[in-house]
């Protein structure tokens, strides 16, 4: 198992990508954007055994985070945040 302390460069590279897609958004689409994310982000902060409560969805499970990437999220605290 990889140690998700360490720095994972794809999850760098991704997280990176992502944040410079949102900053291209306008406000509308930033939050459709936040409402897919937010079961994402909400799991990397997540106690091991704990249901990210309040979302319902089908063939995806916020366990199957990686490591890695949810450790990355964590360090650079983001956070999903909408009106």
């Amino acid at each position: 198992m990889t140690d998700p302390s360490s720095t994972d460069p794809t999850a760098e590279r991704a997280l990176g990508k992502l944040r410079t897609f949102v900053a291209a958004l306008d406000d509308d689409e930033r939050a459709v954007v936040a409402a897919l994310l937010a079961p994402g982000v909400a799991s990397a902060y997540a106690e091991p055994d704990a249901d990210v409560v309040g979302f319902e969805m089908t063939g995806w499970s916020p366990e199957r985070l990686p490591d890695s990437l949810a450790a990355r999220i964590r360090a650079q605290h983001i956070r999903v945040e909408f009106d």
